[in-house]
């Protein structure tokens, strides 16, 4: 049970790590689109 728990944490961890990267460079991309959209 204890181990079944902390596998499954390790794997949450990992998604939450995951997802905030993904939400990093896509914030980033954003921002860099809308640099070349106003710059003229």
């Amino acid at each position: 049970m204890l181990q079944a728990n902390s596998r499954l944490n390790t794997a949450g961890t990992f998604a939450a790590i995951a997802f905030l990267a993904l939400l990093g460079v896509v914030s980033f991309l954003m921002v860099l689109a809308l640099e070349y959209l106003v710059t003229p």
